[in-house]
């Protein structure tokens, strides 16, 4: 399996958790939900434009308060990266800029990666197996289990898709094959 070259990693399969350089921050670490949240939703979606960050975390508020709201959370979120991570971290990570809000490309996250290796594109059946074992590896439970954040279009791409993929791959009797059906049965649930 590949290691994340980037300094900062997300760990979103089975947990929440940013590490950067060997430190972590873990999910019970946050004071503020709504920051971890918001780097949660980033690490699915890529970018965020303001009016939809205030829209899905603050349906109630009119526009300046949902701004106000945002601008705090970003602030909060940038102090909780800080102090847990180190001081330019919130910049390795994301950008807020022309109302945009985005995370950096160079952050590895494991989710990725697990699509990434599962679904490689590889010249023999040996090569094929290795990365689905290097994928089976880096899953360590269900997507973002505790994250209040409606993804089920992602959870099913990724989680009923693969696992049928994967199980054509492996041979019956290879022992992958009784996690991969484990897999597809706790997403089907």
């Amino acid at each position: 399996m590949n290691s994340p070259e980037s300094t900062i990693c997300l760990y979103l399969l089975g947990r929440f958790e940013i590490v950067r350089e060997g430190r972590k921050l873990r999910a019970d670490e946050w004071s503020r939900r709504k920051a971890a949240a918001l780097i949660k939703y980033l690490a699915i979606q890529k970018r965020l434009v303001k009016d939809q960050a205030i829209d899905l975390f603050w349906p109630d508020s009119d526009l300046d308060s949902g701004s106000n709201n945002l601008y705090r959370t970003l602030h909060e979120l940038r102090q909780t990266l800080s102090e847990s991570l180190g001081d330019d971290t919130a910049e390795q990570l994301f950008r807020f800029e022309d109302g945009i809000l985005s995370l950096n490309e160079s952050v590895w996250i494991d989710v990725t990666e697990f699509e990434r290796l599962s679904s490689a594109k590889t010249k023999s059946q040996n090569e094929r197996i290795a990365s689905l074992e290097d994928a089976i590896a880096l899953y360590q439970g269900d997507l973002l289990p505790d994250a209040n954040i409606a993804m089920p279009a992602w959870r099913s791409r990724l989680f009923i898709a693969m696992p049928t993929n994967m199980t054509e791959s492996f041979p019956f009797s290879h022992p992958c094959s009784r996690m991969i059906k484990q897999m597809s049965q706790s997403t089907v649930n």
